[in-house]
């Protein structure tokens, strides 16, 4: 199948599962997120991909049923294969403006692209908490009685007042 083409259903198919079928995840920075590939037919190769809120559609890679690796470009290391052998993609510390977006899997079966349930990755949205420290309480105290300072009329020699 044409990679256009390709393209094109995947831009329908978001723009159909954006309203309805997306389990949304709330992520917070730095978490690792598995993103299980659930197809209702497991066929012999899994291609994955992301639409980024940020930017654009990507494709992350395809992988054979049993986990390996199919397609020639290199794998970002944002991501990790462990897990790709149940059809689960491991991205290895989540970053919003990187990761946030929506990911999908899909399988080729004859001429047809089967896409699998999609999830969006929603980064958590940092609540900055600022307290005012208490005020401090004093009490009236009642002074006791004060001397008035004296003021002297009697000046020495060179006119300085004692």
């Amino acid at each position: 199948m044409d990679p256009k083409w390709i393209q094109i259903l995947v831009i329908l198919v978001f723009c159909q599962k954006m309203t309805s079928g997306t389990e949304d995840r709330v992520v917070k920075e730095g978490e690792t997120v598995e993103i299980k590939c659930k197809l209702a037919e497991m066929l012999s190769m899994v291609i994955w991909f992301r639409v980024l809120d940020h930017s654009g559609m990507e494709f992350i890679a395809s992988f054979s049923r049993d986990g390996t690796k199919k397609s020639p470009t290199p794998l970002s290391p944002n991501f990790s294969l462990l897990k790709m052998d149940k059809q689960i993609l491991t991205l290895n510390s989540f970053k919003k403006a990187r990761d946030g977006g929506v990911y999908a899997c899909a399988t080729i079966k004859s001429n047809e692209l089967k896409f699998g349930e999609v999830t969006r990755l929603i980064g958590e949205n940092k609540v900055e908490v600022t307290t005012r420290s208490p005020l401090a309480v004093t009490s009236a105290q009642t002074l006791g009685p004060t001397t008035t300072a004296c003021a002297c009329h009697n000046s020495n020699r060179q006119g300085e007042v004692l």
